[in-house]
């Protein structure tokens, strides 16, 4: 044959059922022209094709068919540039397996008997074994032995394979060592972070038998404090020692950090522009503290009167590592807050201080903030003035609170969770220092959130908040009064348009906030397939909410609610999300928002 350089089409003939011909090619030198509209010509390399067989026939027994051959390639002409190749390949049989034979299991721990490794190695006898499910196999041992204080283990593995008869016997040969506890640790790599800050956050005492989960639950603790990066534990693997000294090294983390995010909300009355500015210089005057400058501004346009909205709130933040004692974390801002409301408008600053610790590997969180603010109102409707006594309306508006908080969060990631629950209950109890009576007031505002994964690809999560004002103390005051709708609350309003209002002067909705709340939340989140490497997920939602003047007034049987769905794509910042959510009921004259029935949400991160 005369075959030339080209573009190299090429094909692959087998009977195979359970293998595509795409995972046979896959990385082949010979390969066929890339692309869809524009194709990138490849050169046919002839001195390759031995080497291309050998990889297909490890492709095959990657899969499991140990006895499969390539018989050979054959090269035919299609043209002066282009040639076609045919691989022949007799596939034979899928290998089953056997026999496992587990060697070495330690005699004096019962529970790591060869019949309950065998358990852990997690193969199925006469059914097709495949070499991934072999290499796992030994991994899942060594993991166990890791897990049961073995530091040392190394499991050894080979696989006789009856090509013959199609059969293997896989073997695993176990060296197990001594049972180790920790012992000291050397830590590597840090020039600007204490060693006392590390050493603080190990998830284990010396003596301790050694365990690999904490080694991870210290790795996570660390990166929390975005102080460090790139944590690795290390040990000698020849000492065999049964006191383990581990080598911990790691990286400084990022010194300076800018973000930048933003989000677009729109229904049928409101158009708004949400962005996000955000900077953190950690190692700020002390090691140990960080320093965090936080803005969001906002520009919204409200068709009904033509109002342009215009909103912006900063704040700038201290937090101290190790405040006082070790793991508590101390924080003190300061902020300023500048909006617009349809019915009013608000400015003036705050100061806050708090401090807070972890407990329980970091799962629960115990936190106290105590702040003060005070708030002028510039614009205030004729409408929300009449009733200024009912809703807490002081102008200006002063008042202090403290805020203890108690969570529990085993969610497997923060920022996008697939597995876990977050259990969070917040009270604020404060005194208005403004008005001709100054009074306390108290509100409680618990919520829970579950994820449940089925499969790689869907996720079921859910979400539940309540809300009340204790109106036997005192009326909360206007600012801090509850307000539904939004991209990660009831997503068939717009934000804060789910709440009691008044009629303004062109009989539009004027929201005023309640003293009461209910949210809930249910989605589903489907992933689909990646673009550029990120994923690009489906989301289906249920979102109901009810806004009241009191606790007893929430009509539970009948919430606002709104169905819906979205897009999501992950990012290295989290997911970029569009949602549009319709309502389905209340949408009459006297509901919130009755010409509204839908809103559309562009944000960063998921609902919740």
């Amino acid at each position: 044959m005369s075959a030339c350089a080209g573009s190299t089409a090429r094909r692959i003939q087998t009977a195979s059922v359970d293998i595509e011909d795409d995972t046979l090619l896959t990385g082949l030198a010979n390969h066929a022209p890339s692309g869809i509209v524009f194709k990138t010509k490849a050169e046919y390399q002839p001195l390759q094709l031995v080497l291309d067989q050998q990889r297909i026939e490890t492709t095959y027994r990657e899969q499991g068919y140990f006895s499969a051959k390539v018989l050979g390639a054959e090269v035919e002409d299609i043209d002066d540039e282009e040639v076609a190749l045919v691989f022949r390949v007799d596939e034979g049989k899928p290998t089953l397996l056997e026999r496992v034979e587990i060697l070495g299991a330690p005699e004096d721990d019962p529970s790591l008997n060869a019949r309950e490794l065998g358990r852990t190695a997690a193969l199925v006898m006469d059914m097709p074994l495949t070499y991934d499910s072999y290499l796992q196999a030994a991994d899942r041992l060594k993991s166990k032995m890791l897990a049961r204080g073995y530091a040392y283990a190394v499991v050894y593995s080979s696989l006789t394979v009856d090509r013959a008869r199609g059969r293997a016997t896989a073997t695993y040969a176990i060296n197990a060592g001594p049972i180790a506890v920790f012992g000291d640790v050397k830590i590597e790599g840090l020039d600007r972070t204490p060693q006392v800050l590390v050493l603080n956050r190990l998830a284990w005492t010396p003596g301790e038998r050694f365990d690999p989960v904490k080694l991870e639950k210290t790795r996570l603790s660390l990166y929390s404090t975005g102080l460090v990066g790139n944590v690795r534990f290390s040990w000698d693997k020849d000492e065999r020692s049964d006191v383990l000294d581990l080598k911990l090294q790691a990286s400084e983390g990022t010194r300076h950090e800018i973000r930048l995010g933003g989000g677009v909300g729109v229904d049928r009355q409101h158009y708004e522009l949400r962005g996000r500015l955000g900077y953190t210089h950690r190692n700020f005057i002390d090691p140990r503290v960080t320093l965090r400058f936080q803005a969001r501004p906002g520009i919204g346009f409200l068709s009904v009167g033509s109002k342009v909205i215009l909103n912006l709130d900063t704040e700038l933040e201290l937090e101290r590592l190790d405040f006082l004692f070790p793991l508590l974390r101390g924080k003190i801002g300061v902020e300023y807050l500048l909006n617009e409301y349809d019915a009013y408008s608000v400015q003036g600053p705050g100061v806050q201080a708090s401090i807070g610790r972890f407990f329980m590997d970091d799962r629960l969180a115990v936190a106290l903030t105590t702040s003060y603010r005070w708030h002028s109102f510039p614009r205030i409707e004729p409408a929300v003035q009449a009733v200024a006594e009912q809703i807490g309306l002081d102008d200006p508006e002063s008042f202090v609170f403290i805020e203890p908080s108690v969570a529990w969060d085993s969610r497997d990631d923060p920022r996008s969770p697939s597995d876990g629950i977050l259990l969070r209950m917040g009270v604020e109890l404060g005194q208005v220092l403004s008005g001709d009576t100054p009074h306390p007031y108290l509100k409680i505002t618990p919520e829970a959130r579950g994820y449940w994964a089925f499969g790689d690809r869907v996720v079921v999560a859910a979400r539940v908040r309540f809300g009340t004002n204790v109106s036997a103390l005192g009326r909360v005051p206007l600012t801090q009064r509850y307000l539904s709708g939004g991209a990660d609350t009831q997503r068939g309003f717009g934000r804060g348009r789910l709440a009691p209002f008044v009629r303004g002067e062109n009989n539009e909705s004027l929201p005023i906030g309640g003293g009461a709340l209910v949210e809930t939340n249910a989605e589903i989140r489907i992933g689909l397939f990646d673009i550029m490497d990120s994923l690009l997920s489906m989301v289906t939602f249920v979102d109901g909410a009810d806004v009241a003047d009191r606790f007893g007034e929430l009509k539970f049987p009948n919430l606002h609610y709104a169905v819906g769905g979205g897009f999501r794509y992950d990012t290295p910042v989290g997911p970029i999300r569009a949602d549009v959510g319709f309502r389905v009921n209340r949408t009459g004259p006297n509901d919130p928002d009755p010409d509204s029935p839908f809103a559309l949400h562009l944000s960063i991160g998921e609902a919740f």
